[in-house]
């Protein structure tokens, strides 16, 4: 159970990161 809450973490942070490498190309 403790893996699935990291990877639900983990998935936050590359959608985080998504939105800012977005924000930066404009």
């Amino acid at each position: 159970m403790e893996e699935r809450e990291k990877t639900e973490e983990e998935e936050e942070e590359e959608e985080e990161e998504y939105r800012g490498e977005i924000r930066s190309h404009r």
